[in-house]
């Protein structure tokens, strides 16, 4: 049933157009053959559809001239930014080589750094080295200059009450610091006192330094003349001293007429001028009996 044709079928209807088209025209060219009017009407209707058609295809070639320089204009402009990215993308590129060399240089560095570090911790390491071996140093020498420990009595010793006034009546602070420690510290019977410490203290209150490195330079250096002043009053037979451990030093004694000449610059200080010395000399006493400075 699907196979039956139904009717008309496309084929029909093509044959019943054109003879529908030729009996059509057939009829009209039978009834107005003749007529001229009709044929000079159809001239003039087949001039008027060809100049519409004239103005229509007029119309469309500007439309479509139009329509070309606008896809000319965005075709150079697409052309130009194809170009500009094109030179962007050169210098991505470039920058990229500059990259890769800068990362190269970079690693060169970091390994240079490294070794530098490795220097500066050998550097360090042979710094520390010298140093210990100088505090060594410093020790056996001041050993050796009281390696003859005096057997006479400390107040043995032949000189004037007059003698230790007059010798301590121009010295310096810090070998009148250090007599006045080594005074206290044999009154109150300090086992031992911690020389760095103390130096430390002294240099705190009589600068008025704030940069730390200069500070721990004077010191350093206050720390060897103080080791020198011990020494030589040590071998003056003043009074006796000596280092046990590091530094720290033990007071055995000190002369009783040093230890009254001590006491009398003390108390001449405290009309004096230099109040901050004075005050300096006085808190000695009390912080002997701190266990930071025992």
């Amino acid at each position: 049933m699907n196979n039956e044709k139904k009717f008309p079928t496309r084929k029909d209807m093509t044959y019943w157009i054109i003879i529908l088209i030729l009996f059509m025209v057939g009829s009209f060219t039978v009834y107005y053959g003749s007529n001229k009017d009709m044929v000079s009407h159809i001239g003039f209707g087949g001039t008027i559809v060809s100049i519409l058609l004239a103005v229509i295809a007029i119309i469309y070639s500007f439309y479509q001239s139009s329509t070309y320089e606008s896809t000319t204009h965005k075709l150079d402009s697409s052309a130009q930014k194809i170009e500009e990215a094109t030179k962007q993308l050169s210098n991505v590129s470039e920058m990229r080589n500059l990259l890769e060399n800068f990362k190269d240089e970079v690693r060169e560095i970091s390994f240079n750094i490294k070794e530098l570090e490795e220097i500066n911790n050998s550097i360090g390491s042979g710094v520390d080295s010298i140093r210990e071996s100088f505090e060594d140093t410093r020790q056996d020498i001041f050993r050796a200059i009281n390696s003859n420990p005096r057997s006479v009595d400390m107040n043995d010793i032949e000189l004037s009450d007059e003698f230790f006034e007059k010798s301590l009546k121009d010295i310096g602070q810090l070998p009148l610091f250090a007599l006045v420690l080594c005074n206290e510290a044999t009154k109150k019977k300090i086992s031992k006192i911690n020389s760095k410490k103390w130096i430390g203290y002294f240099v705190d209150q009589t600068t008025n330094l704030r940069e730390e490195n200069r500070i721990t330079e004077l010191k350093k250096r206050f720390s060897y003349l103080y080791d020198g002043i011990i020494a030589a009053f040590n071998q003056l037979g003043i009074i006796n001293a000596e280092y046990i451990d590091g530094d720290d030093l033990r007071i055995n004694d000190v002369n009783e007429k040093l230890s009254h000449a001590i006491d009398n610059k003390i108390r001449d200080l405290k009309d004096i001028e230099d109040q901050k010395f004075y005050q300096l000399l006085t808190s000695i006493n009390t912080r002997l009996s701190d266990r930071d400075y025992d």
